[in-house]
């Protein structure tokens, strides 16, 4: 009786193993699929609202849009978002971006962000980096969307260059410097 009870004892965990992996590849395609949603709806609000992106998006060799951060501070401050890393249509990567940061800051907020390639050398060292962090491994020229009222053209002269828009709340002392992209 306890050899059956041990090879059925077994055979469950076996299944349930089973069941466990295949209910995470759902959920994690559930997941990508949403993050997918918000990267689209963020591209045609940038396109919509905020004078001259074509252009940017055009030139750049990739681009890693995060549609929502959620950022919240009282000294101690941090956010986190996730997003994709695309080339042309393309998503290559899906990822995450964390910050923490200390200091004269207060508030909360959520944005959106995407930070465009403008080199295939910038797109090559994010996307061959275990864990990008900007102002360690790039420097970034960062543009809000107030920054392109009355701009016909963008001619920011930077490998990278990131485009914070979509804000809602406020936050004071905000900044993109020291924010880690992790694959995810």
């Amino acid at each position: 009786m306890t050899y059956i009870f041990g090879k059925v004892s077994k055979l469950l965990l076996v299944i349930g193993f089973i069941f466990g992996i295949s209910t995470y590849g759902l959920v994690a395609k559930d997941k990508f699929l949403e993050i997918e949603r918000k990267v689209d709806s963020s591209l045609l609000f940038l396109l919509e609202e905020v004078p001259n992106t074509e252009d940017l998006m055009v030139r750049a060799k990739g681009m890693l849009v995060i549609p929502v951060v959620t950022k919240a501070s009282f000294v101690f401050g941090g956010s986190y978002g996730e997003g994709a890393l695309r080339v042309g249509e393309k998503t290559l990567e899906y990822y995450s971006s964390a910050q923490f940061n200390y200091g004269l800051q207060l508030g909360a907020q959520q944005y959106s962000h995407i930070l465009f390639f403008m080199t295939d050398q910038a797109l090559s060292k994010f996307y061959n980096s275990d864990g990008f962090k900007l102002g360690a491994n790039a420097e970034a020229a960062i543009l809000k969307e107030s920054d392109f009222v009355g701009v016909d053209t963008i001619n920011v002269n930077s490998d990278v260059i990131g485009i914070v828009f979509g804000q809602k709340g406020l936050i004071v002392g905000a900044s993109l410097s020291g924010t880690k992209y992790t694959r995810l």
